[in-house]
C-alpha cells in the first residue's frame, strides 16, 4: 500500500507520484492558490471511486483555473509550437508502418481531436469491473483513434472514458497536453489541482516540500535603459498581469555603470562574453537612441537564453503633437521619441495635452531624437495608482498593456527554445 498524489485538470489525471514528492509542479501556481480542498481517493492501483465522499477530510492542495495556468505554461516554454515539435520528433522515432496500417495523425489533426470535446463531457465513473470497452464510452467507436500513435502496453491502463482519453495521448509531456487542452475555451474553466495533502498527512513529505512559484532557472531577468523603465513595467505587470508577475526580475539601472542606452549595450556585450545562463531580455525605448542601441545589441549574436526588444510601435504615436526647431506640429514618433512614459495614460488633470520635444539629431539614423515633456509627472501618477483609483478613474492601460504583450511574446519565444 502507499499514498498517491496527482496533478489533475478538470478531474483528468495528468501525472502522479507515490510515496514521494515527485515532479515539482510549483511553477504552475502562486502562493494564493494554496487551499484546503476535498480530495478524491485513489487506490494503490490508481483506480478512483469517481464520487466525492461528504465525510472525507479537506486536504491541502494548489488549485488554479486552466485559464490562469495557461500564461504560466507559455512562459515555462510549453507552447503549441513546442508541442508540434515534440510530437513530430516522436513520430519520427516510431518504427515504419506495417502494410495497410493507417498513417498517424498530423499535429494539426491531433490538436483538433484533443480540443473537439470539453473535458466535462467525458464520463469519469469506475464501477469496479473490467469491461474495458464499456469504460471507453463514446470513444469506443471513434474512427480517429486508429491514427493516434498510442504507446503500446497502455491498452488497459484506464478505468473510465476520461482516463482512457489521457491514455491515448500519454506520449505527450503532461504540460504540453495541458496547453493543447487550452484550445477548447470550455476547458479554461477547469481547475488544475496539485493535491499534496495526503502525502504530508501520511508522513512521506512535509508541507515545506511543496512551494508555489517559479524556480530560479525559469525566472526572467529584464534589463532596461533606466530606472523609470523598470519601475513602470514592473508596476504594469502587478496591475495587468498578476498571474505571471512573479516570473520577472528587473535590474534597476540607477547607480550602475551601464545606465542609458550606450552603457546598456556594453552591459549586454559583457553578459554574452561571460556566457551567463539566466534568461535575459534587454528592453529598449522606441526612440532614436533606443533603436540605435537595439541594432548594436543585435550584432552581438545573442545566445538562445537572451532576447532583445524595442517598445512596440503603436498607431497612437503615428500622429503625435511635437515641438522643435520648426515649431509645433504633428509627427510619427515611433522609433524617434516613444520612450516608456509615452505608453502611460497621458490625460492628466491640470496639464496641457502631451507633446514631444525634439532634442538632438542622430546623424547615424538621420533623424531627431525626442523626449516627452513632463515625463516624470506621468510616471509619478502611474506609480501612485491605488486599487481604488484603478477601478474608479478609468485609467487608460491599453498602451502599457501592449508593452507587456510584446515582452511576454519575447519571453515565450525564449522559453520554448528552438523548434525548427
Amino acid at each position: 500500500m502507499g499514498t498517491v498524489i496527482t496533478l489533475d485538470v478538470g478531474g483528468l489525471e495528468l501525472c502522479y507520484s507515490k510515496n514521494h514528492v515527485g515532479i515539482n509542479h510549483g511553477a504552475l501556481f502562486q502562493e494564493v492558490d494554496r487551499k484546503r480542498t476535498r480530495g478524491r481517493s485513489i487506490s494503490d492501483y490508481g483506480a478512483r471511486d469517481g464520487l466525492e465522499d461528504d465525510s472525507a477530510e479537506l486536504e491541502w492542495a494548489f488549485r488554479r483555473t486552466l485559464r490562469h495556468v495557461k500564461p504560466r505554461l507559455e512562459l515555462l516554454g510549453y507552447t503549441l509550437m513546442r508541442a508540434k515539435f515534440e510530437y513530430e520528433n516522436y513520430l519520427s522515432s516510431i518504427v515504419d508502418l506495417d502494410e495497410g496500417e493507417a498513417s498517424p495523425m498530423s499535429f494539426e489533426e491531433l490538436l483538433a481531436f484533443i480540443k473537439s470535446r470539453p473535458l466535462e463531457t467525458f464520463e469519469d465513473i469506475y464501477d469496479g469491473g473490467v469491461d474495458f470497452e464499456w469504460m471507453k464510452g463514446n470513444l469506443l467507436h471513434d474512427p480517429r483513434l486508429e491514427r493516434i500513435p498510442t504507446i503500446e502496453g497502455y491498452d488497459n491502463n484506464f478505468y473510465s472514458e476520461l482516463s482512457y482519453f489521457r491514455t491515448l495521448i500519454d506520449f505527450l509531456h503532461p504540460y504540453l497536453f495541458m496547453r493543447m487542452l487550452c484550445e477548447n475555451s470550455d476547458n479554461l474553466r477547469c481547475e488544475v489541482v496539485w493535491e499534496y495533502g495526503p502525502l504530508v498527512d501520511a508522513g512521506w513529505a512535509s508541507e515545506s516540500d511543496f512551494n508555489a512559484g517559479v524556480e530560479r532557472a525559469d525566472k526572467i531577468l529584464v534589463v532596461t535603459e533606466g530606472t523609470s523603465d523598470a519601475l513602470i513595467i514592473s508596476q504594469a505587470l502587478s496591475i495587468l498581469r498578476p498571474d505571471v508577475a512573479d516570473f520577472f526580475k528587473f535590474i534597476d539601472a540607477a547607480g550602475h555603470p551601464f545606465s542609458g542606452t550606450g552603457g546598456l549595450t556594453k552591459f549586454a556585450e559583457g553578459l554574452v562574453n561571460i556566457d551567463v545562463q539566466n534568461q535575459i531580455v534587454f528592453v529598449f525605448d522606441n526612440d532614436a537612441e533606443g533603436v540605435e542601441a537595439y541594432g548594436k545589441v543585435g550584432r552581438l549574436k545573442l545566445p538562445s537564453n537572451m532576447r532583445r526588444m524595442c517598445l512596440p510601435d503603436l498607431v497612437d504615436f503615428e500622429d503625435f503633437p511635437v515641438f522643435g526647431p520648426e515649431g509645433e506640429g504633428m509627427a510619427n514618433i515611433n522609433g524617434k521619441a516613444a520612450a516608456i512614459e509615452c505608453y502611460l495614460d497621458l490625460e492628466l488633470p491640470g496639464y496641457n495635452p502631451a507633446r514631444v520635444a525634439w532634442t538632438n539629431y542622430k546623424q547615424s539614423l538621420k533623424l531627431y531624437h525626442g523626449s516627452l515633456d513632463f515625463k516624470e509627472s506621468y510616471t509619478r501618477d502611474f506609480m501612485s495608482l491605488t486599487a481604488e483609483e484603478i477601478k474608479s478613474r478609468n485609467y487608460d492601460f491599453h498602451k502599457v498593456g501592449a508593452v507587456l504583450d510584446a515582452l511576454q511574446k519575447e519571453c515565450v519565444l525564449m522559453a520554448q527554445g528552438p523548434v525548427l
